[in-house]
């Protein structure tokens, strides 16, 4: 596992976590100010950086996120523990699921190794904006066509 550089944490990993959390919450009607997401996606973010310099084998770092953000969208949401769990794993979801299907094809039209991602950091951001504007329109989608995959607003 490789580490992030700071600028990544701040330029990538604050909108990653940011649209995590939105889309997750909104795919349950949940609602949180987004300001309270904010501040959890920066807390993430700060966390995401340190323990990306763990010596820890690859894809352990996203179990640590996915537990580190589900406890700061409990904190921030004020939601139970699993409501915010699953928010946060359903988002999470739609993320992985995103870069599964687009770095694949992103990296030989870029003409881009995987091994160059550790290398050349800025190119997660740039790689990244796609996913993070497919991930707006969704939740844009999500709130304004009101589609859930189950309404937790009554149970939160």
């Amino acid at each position: 596992m490789y580490s992030i550089p700071w600028y990544i944490a701040i330029f990538e990993s604050i909108p990653e976590t940011f649209l995590i959390i939105f889309l997750g919450t909104a795919l349950f009607n949940i609602f949180i100010l987004r300001i309270k997401i904010f501040h959890a996606s920066v807390l993430s973010a700060g966390a995401s950086f340190f323990i990306r310099l763990l010596p820890l084998p690859f894809g352990i770092h996203t179990f640590i996120g996915l537990i580190v953000i589900s406890c700061l969208v409990w904190l921030f949401g004020e939601l139970s523990w699993w409501v915010a769990f699953i928010c946060t794993l359903a988002g999470m979801v739609c993320l992985l699921v995103l870069q599964s299907l687009m770095i694949p094809v992103m990296l030989p039209v870029l003409g881009l190794e995987y091994s160059e991602l550790a290398k050349q950091p800025w190119l997660n951001v740039f790689l990244f904006i796609p996913q993070g504007l497919l991930m707006a329109v969704a939740v844009l989608f999500v709130k304004s066509k009101k589609v859930y995959l189950y309404d937790l607003h009554e149970k939160a």
